[in-house]
């Protein structure tokens, strides 16, 4: 594979690496808390929070994108559970019907590990969770999709002052107006959606302005979601073809769509 483009200053401040699968029968609370003993040495706190929907790309349906599949079952529904590191830094959520593991920067001199690193972690306690399901006598795991999420905090006061000036960190986004009637806006926003190569899924973008609780300050915060899963069986190794081609979109798509002054911005090394 041709080389990526590589930053030495990336804005990247989330990664994370997902599994979906047709919910557990059988799991319940008390397996969470026995899972929990597993890993506890490293992933010393625990938080709840609401289960995310069980969602699918329709690759036939660009309008929607991907569609919510209603699970209905015996089994009362659980939380979502956070397992975080000291730091906070490192995550694995889980909930009956998917596990994800999460590197976040929590520090402005936090340096982002880079992908080979937060994939080896990933596949590293997907497989310890799936032998502690086969411990348990509860079901392997039917995947039936997979997810790669890049967010990266583009700060006010670095390349952008006003919304009007984020046309200087992208190439899809350029302020004009017919009349010039209406001021610069104070709020700006957008999505869009790519179809990956071989129907493997689909790549999402989406920039909204946040503000970080921390220090207040204003970031523009672009998404980069790759969701789909691999043609035929899904087994490890095909798993980690598709988190590979999925990755490489998100790098080339973020090269792609930021303007050229961002290269310095950024330190662009490729």
């Amino acid at each position: 594979m041709c080389s990526l483009p590589d930053y030495e200053n990336p804005p990247v401040v989330e990664v994370a690496m997902g599994v979906q699968f047709a919910p557990l029968e059988g799991l319940s609370v008390a397996h969470i808390g026995l899972y929990w003993n597993t890993i506890r040495n490293a992933f010393i706190r625990c938080e709840e929070q609401p289960p995310m929907p069980h969602a699918v790309e329709d690759l036939a349906a660009p309008e929607v994108g991907s569609r919510v599949v209603f699970q209905f079952r015996g089994q009362p529904d659980m939380p979502r559970v956070w397992f975080l590191n000291d730091s906070g830094n490192q995550m694995i959520q889980v909930q009956r019907d998917r596990f994800v593991h999460n590197w976040r920067k929590m520090s402005p001199q936090e340096a982002y590990p880079r992908y080979p690193t937060v994939k080896r972690d990933f596949q590293e306690h997907w497989a310890k969770f799936c032998d502690f399901l086969l411990d348990e006598k509860l079901p392997h795991p039917q995947v039936d999709q997979l997810e790669l999420v890049y967010v990266n905090h583009l700060r006010q006061g670095e390349g952008w002052e006003s919304f009007a000036d984020i046309q200087n960190l992208f190439t899809t986004f350029k302020w004009h107006t017919r009349s010039r009637f209406l001021p610069p806006p104070e709020n700006v926003r957008w999505s869009m959606k790519f179809l990956l190569t071989g129907e493997m899924g689909r790549l999402h973008v989406d920039a909204m302005p946040v503000r970080i609780q921390e220090d207040k300050s204003l970031v523009m915060s672009l998404s980069l979601t790759a969701r789909g899963r691999p043609a035929g069986e899904i087994t490890d190794t095909s798993m980690t073809s598709w988190f590979d081609l999925a990755r490489e979109w998100i790098v080339k798509g973020f090269a792609d769509l930021a303007d050229k002054e961002t290269d310095a911005l950024w330190k662009k090394r490729v």
